[in-house]
């Protein structure tokens, strides 16, 4: 059997790069080494209480009268009417243990500016100015095509090229954006497990700009829904899904990719792969050993792992009314200087918390589930379980979240604790295949959105192999994980068609 595109991995960039390939008439087949599709984009069952393994909201979405670039994407895909989107949160909260300050940030630009200017009299001209800068760059962003045309891009961008190089440090000390702002400002650098003085500016401000403009949102009924949807519009237009199904080898007729072989020793043909695994699993794994060149190996050990996640899922059989926490996520750690907490992540400091009670249904009103994660960004929690008692590391870092969470709330959680699940990065590794459990790559210096924009056409080694997902040009999130299969599936299409000509 031959299919003009294989895709290996069903996570979301992969599922999402299968569906725009097949409804452009392409023959797909995607392929996933588990039992069950979406990755992490998948849900669990633990008693009464169901949890995503991923909490992180979709960013780019919006409304009808009013959308991002990922709510264009669903519609391209068609998917958008058998879908419910709940706005996750109108405010964030941020928190300081040190001082015990607690910031409640509202989304909305307007809304945004008033209560910076609240917390840091003066700021607002100045934050006002990021925000301006953030619209600049997410359309510059957008119109991103080779080849570029510089010439229009200092027109229609003249800021872009001006801060392209900064760090997102860099750019706020140059709008002379106040200490206290630039803390606040920086607050989502725990998604990416970069401080400010490692991301982009140009980067950032775009994202915090779309946040605000566009809000964040989860799927009801969990990101299984949004999974299985995609899974089922994809099987509609004809694309092939395979569980349970493990490429152990790529094929190569001399130079060129003619196939895959199976774990059971199938083989199936074709011309063009998508890899919605890391660059470290293909490399190592799935190429036969003469096709693994120097460069590849220089691409895998120079790029720096990103953040691993460690969550505690929390069934507490008490409303969150009655327990005295909101609906809104909360950001807490030590200080609010990123460039300070990064230091700490080699062990339990910095808290992100989410309730997910809006997201599904089936959530009693009197009770609640609480996920509380927290991220390493080096090799700390690897090198302590090889030292210490696995299970008793685990509970021991589970116990500290929920008491992070506890001071900074000033709440009781311990005692509405009906079921508690724990993922440590050993659990996602084992799920997804990634080195160490690690998101992608740490948004720092080369592994930045820009680099990796400019870079990739360099980073495709061998030809009609394209990576996507968090190992794909785009940074590592959930949103941008969907949007990378968009993008890769542009790649893939106009390069046939140029092969065509």
């Amino acid at each position: 059997m031959f299919y003009d595109v294989i895709v290996i991995g069903a996570g979301n960039g992969g599922l999402t790069s299968a569906c725009l390939l097949q409804k452009m008439g392409k023959k797909v087949l995607l392929l996933d080494a588990a039992s069950q599709v979406g990755g992490l984009s998948s849900s669990f069952k633990v008693g009464r209480f169901e949890f995503d393994y991923v909490t992180q909201p979709l960013a780019f979405l919006g409304t009808e009268s009013h959308h991002g670039k990922l709510y264009d994407l669903f519609l391209e895909l068609g998917i958008l009417d058998d879908l419910e989107f709940v706005n996750g949160s109108s405010v964030f909260s941020r928190i300081s243990l040190n001082t015990e300050e607690t910031y409640e940030i509202p989304l909305g630009t307007s809304s945004f500016l008033t209560k910076m200017e609240e917390y840091v009299p003066g700021s607002k001209d100045a934050v006002a100015t990021f925000l301006e800068y953030g619209k600049e760059f997410s359309l510059a962003l957008s119109n991103l095509k080779e080849p570029l045309d510089y010439e229009k891009m200092a027109r229609e961008y003249p800021h872009f090229q001006e801060f392209f190089s900064l760090s997102l440090q860099q750019g706020m000390d140059e709008l002379k954006i106040p200490k206290k702002a630039q803390d606040l400002l920086s607050t989502f650098w725990m998604h990416f497990g970069s401080p400010s003085k490692d991301l982009s500016f140009v980067f950032y401000a775009s994202y915090l700009y779309q946040i605000l403009e566009y809000g964040l949102w989860v799927c009801k009924n969990r990101s299984t829904d949004l999974t299985m949807t995609l899974c089922h519009a994809f099987e509609k237009m004809g694309g092939c899904i395979r569980t349970s199904s493990c490429v152990e080898e790529i094929l190569f007729q001399e130079d060129e990719i003619c196939g895959v072989r199976l774990s059971n020793e199938e083989e199936i043909k074709t011309k063009v792969i998508v890899a919605d695994v890391s660059m470290a699993s293909v490399y190592g794994k799935m190429l036969p050993k003469e096709k693994v060149t120097k460069q590849m190996r220089k691409f895998c050990h120079a790029r720096t792992l990103g953040p691993r996640p460690f969550c505690v899922y929390l069934g507490l059989n008490q409303s969150k009314e009655d327990l005295g926490i909101h609906d809104y996520p909360y950001y807490i750690s030590a200080s609010l200087n990123s460039n300070e907490e990064v230091k700490n992540m080699n062990g339990v400091s910095s808290v992100i918390a989410s309730v997910m009670n809006s997201s599904s249904d089936s959530v009693s009103s009197h009770t609640t589930t609480l996920v509380l994660q927290s991220f390493f960004v080096n090799d700390y929690f690897t090198e302590q379980v090889f030292n210490r008692d696995y299970r008793m590391l685990e509970n021991e870092i589970a116990q500290k979240l929920i008491t992070i969470f506890e001071d900074a709330t000033k709440t009781n959680l311990h005692d509405a604790i009906e079921e508690i699940s724990i993922v440590s990065p050993v659990s996602y590794a084992s799920k997804t295949g990634s080195v160490d459990g690690a998101f992608g790559y740490l948004s720092k210096g080369y592994d930045n959105l820009l680099p990796r924009l400019f870079a990739h056409e360099q980073e495709r080694l061998i030809p009609n192999l394209y990576f996507c997902g968090n190992y794909g040009p785009l940074l590592s999130g959930s949103a941008e994980s969907y949007l990378s299969g968009a993008f890769v599936s542009e790649e893939i299409v106009k390069e046939g068609d140029h092969h065509e000509e």
